[in-house]
């Protein structure tokens, strides 16, 4: 059933960060002793000052294991935190580093009363904001080759930066060289770790070390129904279906109306 419902914060009454929240978020089924077990974080959230120090010492446990050192009711955990990991980092809370929880819930939550307000684009994201954005790009020079993969990269002389990108075409296996002044790794973790085992960045130790990481699968999918099913809420966000697994539903019928006013469902 439903737990807890996150208003539209920059509509409510202005109060200090991490307060605003607090007073403003309806928590349906969890009493104010239980919720006060949360008040402990704060102690982390002030050590954590994003400096390289304090990533490395709080990158060293879980964050569900930070949340049980500080105090934090089980039940608190299980159902106001756990679901914000598993919704917000894509894990559970105790493969998720307490660094990353912590980083996350500063930059969504804590930065401001307004933080975890999200704007949502009224219509298709692809046609409304990429679609123009590469037509730009077009103009002002900038060519794309899709169907194409990174294949291996050329080091400039002395070996400081990459000075050249080894392009293979999918369809028949073409390769090619783009010459680089800079390379951005714009790419999710399973093609970072393929390009990372080329020679270039096989032997830089900074770069081999991303083999040790591992990605998370998020899937993405749209269902039409056959007809209208009103729901209170336009983004909800889901849990409890199957162990470490979250999800958030959407009704983008109405977040995106009105493109799609004419259809069913």
């Amino acid at each position: 059933g439903l737990e807890a419902v996150w208003p539209v914060y920059r509509d409510r009454q202005r109060l200090p960060t991490g307060l605003g929240q607090a007073v403003h978020t309806r928590f349906l089924n969890l009493s104010p002793l239980e919720r006060a077990t949360a008040f402990p974080l704060i102690l982390a959230f002030n050590e954590f000052d994003d400096s390289p120090e304090a990533w490395e010492r709080f990158d060293r446990l879980s964050f569900r294991d930070l949340c049980q050192r500080l105090g934090v009711s089980r039940r608190m955990y299980e159902e106001a935190f756990e679901p914000m990991i598993l919704t917000g980092l894509f894990a559970p809370g105790d493969q998720c580093s307490a660094a990353a929880a912590l980083g996350m819930a500063y930059f969504f939550v804590l930065k401001s009363q307004n933080a975890f307000d999200v704007r949502w684009c009224r219509g298709n994201v692809g046609d409304r904001i990429f679609a123009p954005w590469v037509e730009k790009l077009h103009t002002q020079g900038v060519s794309f080759r899709s169907g194409c993969r990174a294949v291996d990269f050329v080091e400039s002389e002395g070996g400081h930066r990459v000075a050249g990108v080894r392009c293979q075409r999918q369809v028949d296996g073409e390769e090619s060289m783009l010459e680089a002044d800079d390379v951005v790794f714009a790419v999710g973790m399973g093609a970072l770790k393929a390009m990372t085992r080329t020679s270039f960045f096989a032997k830089r130790p900074e770069f081999a070390r991303f083999g040790n990481l591992r990605g998370t699968d998020v899937l993405a999918t749209r269902i039409w129904l056959d007809q209208v099913v009103d729901t209170p809420h336009w983004a909800n966000a889901c849990w409890g279906f199957d162990e470490e697994i979250g999800m958030t539903w959407f009704d983008v019928t109405r977040m995106h109306a009105p493109t799609h006013d004419h259809e069913p469902g």
